[in-house]
């Protein structure tokens, strides 16, 4: 198993067909050249030496070369370790420090002010690829490309093998590295194959950083079924309405304050979102107020996703042109969950308490914290209100 085989199937099954689009400066490529690029990267973190298990940073914007490198590392059996760009010296020097991070692939700016600086707190990490002006020290991340064959055969994992590790810090105490396993991502893939009502037909856009869980939702979920992904290195309203007309996007995934900043800036005339069919939103609740002011705007098809890091993302979602205002929607298939106060009695409909999740998309375990993981099995996502314990 490893979660990469959903590519080398979709370069076969739709080789021409896009997979990947710049929005950005408006490159892009098919399934075929997509597929090549993430063999010639791999086929470059082993020349380095990077072998299975090895955690490979990814410090870049959103786009096609982050895209690459997450999968690159993936597909030789490398885990993944992807952090915000927006990071510093502090949070990046610990991140790198706890995982041991053996290479790091970054933009040239931030590397520069952000890392060369601290190299000497982190020597775990034994080369950086820097994607931008050549930087002293490291190596350029398209000659590091082009240098390398485009053949790589995919390494088998087991189906708990680490794939990613994404840092979280909770409510207390220092980031923790929250181990994701192939199966947790072909798992969440298909869910939200499913819950987003996609094909290879459609275009898939998102600024949301991808280095957050909700990557499952935005990229996991419409690469899987062969859909083309349309990403922005950072959110502007302007220049998300822009891309959903000019590609006639199908599928738009943010937070509620995106949806706020592009209703402001929306205007019939100028923009065509007639193609845009889902609306989905997570991170935080969904002001009600705002629901049917979003629809009347661009259209039905809003829907509330519910999950966290530990679970993979989606745990539940609204069904499109079934939403119910004010409620995070039916459990995802695969999962079970139910309210239970601070004893683990489950409490009957209406009432506050904890949500415990099970299914094939929870966590492995935080890294190198065993107790840490065994406090988290018996409790998953923490207190919420009481409006988002609607769940049908």
């Amino acid at each position: 198993m490893n979660i990469v085989d959903f590519i080398t199937r979709n370069a076969e099954l739709y080789p021409n067909r896009r997979a990947v689009i710049c929005g950005d400066d408006g490159r892009e490529f098919t399934w075929s050249e997509y597929n090549q690029l993430i063999n010639r990267f791999g086929n470059g973190l082993i020349k380095l030496g990077v072998q299975k298990g090895d955690r490979v940073g990814v410090y870049l914007p959103n786009g096609p070369e982050w895209l690459i490198a997450f999968f690159g590392a993936m597909k030789i059996g490398a885990v993944a370790l992807p952090f915000n760009i927006l990071y510093k010296t502090g949070e990046i020097s610990y991140i790198l420090s706890n995982s041991r991070a053996k290479v790091v692939v970054g933009a040239s700016k931030e590397v520069q002010q952000n890392i060369l600086n601290i190299l000497n707190e982190i020597p775990s990490v034994e080369k950086i690829v820097t994607l931008g002006e050549a930087v002293e020290g490291t190596i350029d991340f398209q000659s590091f490309i082009s240098e390398n064959s485009d053949v790589l055969a995919t390494v088998d994992c087991a189906e708990d093998d680490t794939a990613t590790m994404l840092y979280t810090s909770g409510t207390t105490g220092r980031p923790k590295g929250v181990m994701l396993t192939h199966k947790n991502f072909v798992t969440k893939a298909a869910i939200n194959g499913v819950a987003e009502q996609i094909s290879e037909q459609d275009i898939f856009m998102t600024a949301t950083p991808y280095c957050h869980i909700f990557i499952t939702v935005t990229l996991l979920g419409p690469l899987y079924v062969g859909a083309s992904v349309l990403s922005m290195s950072r959110f502007n309203p302007e220049k998300a309405l822009e891309l959903l007309s000019n590609y006639k996007v199908t599928h738009f995934a943010g937070v509620p304050t995106m949806y706020i900043f592009m209703m402001n800036s929306y205007s019939p005339e100028k923009y065509d979102l007639s193609s845009w069919r889902l609306k989905q939103t997570a991170g935080y609740a969904m002001p009600p107020e705002l629901f049917n002011k979003i629809e009347e705007t661009f259209g039905k098809g809003l829907c509330e996703y519910y999950g966290s890091t530990e679970t993979g993302a989606t745990v539940t979602y609204n069904r499109w042109g079934h939403s119910k205002i004010g409620s995070i929607g039916p459990v995802a298939p695969g999962y079970s969950m139910k309210i239970v106060d601070e004893n683990f009695n489950e409490l009957p409909a209406g009432e506050v308490g904890e949500i415990l999740v099970k299914g094939n998309g929870i966590f492995k375990g935080y890294w190198e914290m065993p107790e840490a993981s065994k406090e988290a099995s018996k409790s998953s996502t923490g207190k919420i209100m009481k409006r988002l314990l609607t769940v049908d």
